[in-house]
């Protein structure tokens, strides 16, 4: 994972999934940069914002060791990024502040593989979290905005307050709606998907200067490294039917249906003949079996398959 500028600032936010604050913390430890402390006094304070300052400058002389960022002037974003841990610690323990500020405190809700999960946020909208996905919310939403934080697959019905927009921020993109219905996919390693169902949203890459605004029947990707962004018409159906427990596939590969049914079945999959892999599957299911399903597959796809434990192993 790419560590940038923003995503050190949702660090110190404490708007970062599992998975972006382990990266992060790994960061930090790799560049021996501190992470500030419960608490310190202003001449600590003043004495490790000296450290810092001098870890930025070392980033910089030539010689100086390089920190594993996929960017070809490498010490742009290590720079950057130690600049803005510097800003969030002078934020957080040298900036004046007001009398009983009150602390935001988060919550996070899981689904584990082979499980999914609705529930209500306390601004009314609802959600729909996928397996093996997590999603990362204050317990109470700022005055002006709602922020949430996503890693995985989940469906939002967001309740409509023009004043208070909604945003999701999930790996590399970001989505904006005022009040609508749409499911967003962002899988860790995989393509990050948002599928309007009703209203309107917008939908953007955080280094990619384009945006787009997205209507009901309009899907949009983003594949990360590529820094681009695609969209198209689609058949919705096909993408909310999950919360529904259901399972659709259209002339799908089965080297797609497999990070899936992982994650539906709480299963590892196998492929022993790649050939296997590029065959394709259609078929619409309500809350299968999985031995229901895959003795339908193996007689229509033609492959043998065995059980390991948890592990399926399609020969």
């Amino acid at each position: 994972m790419e560590i940038t500028p923003e995503l050190l600032r949702q660090y110190y936010l404490g708007l970062c999934n599992t998975e972006q604050q382990a990266a992060v913390k790994a960061w930090l430890e790799a560049s021996h940069v501190e992470e500030p402390p419960d608490y310190v006094g202003h001449q600590e304070a003043e004495q490790l914002r000296a450290r810092i300052w001098q870890h930025v400058q070392s980033l910089q002389r030539p010689g100086s060791r390089s920190v594993m960022i996929t960017n070809k002037r490498w010490w742009m974003p290590a720079v950057a990024a130690s600049l803005i841990f510097a800003c969030c610690f002078w934020y957080q323990f040298g900036a004046p502040r007001r009398k009983n500020q009150p602390t935001i405190s988060y919550q996070t809700i899981a689904s584990a593989p082979g499980e999914r999960k609705q529930f209500t946020l306390t601004d009314g909208t609802i959600v729909y979290l996928n397996s093996g996905s997590e999603l990362r919310f204050p317990a109470r939403f700022a005055d002006s905005v709602r922020s949430v934080s996503l890693s995985g697959e989940a469906f939002f019905k967001v309740a409509k307050n023009p004043d208070k927009p909604f945003i999701i921020d999930a790996g590399e993109t970001q989505v904006k709606v005022l009040g609508t219905a749409f499911n967003l996919k962002s899988y860790s390693g995989e393509s990050t998907v948002v599928t309007v169902q009703e209203g309107k949203v917008r939908f953007k890459a955080r280094h990619a200067k384009a945006q787009m605004i997205l209507t009901a029947g309009h899907a949009a990707r983003y594949e990360e490294g590529k820094n681009s962004l695609d969209s198209a018409n689609v058949y919705q159906n096909r993408y909310f039917s999950w919360k529904e427990s259901k399972l659709i596939f259209s002339a799908t590969p089965l080297s797609e249906m497999k990070a899936v049914l992982e994650r539906w079945y709480g299963i590892r999959i196998i492929f022993k003949s790649p050939q296997v892999a590029e065959r394709r599957f259609s078929g619409t299911y309500d809350n299968p079996r999985l031995d229901v399903l895959l003795k339908e597959m193996s007689m229509l796809m033609k492959f043998e398959y065995k059980f390991s434990g948890k592990t399926l192993v399609i020969e």
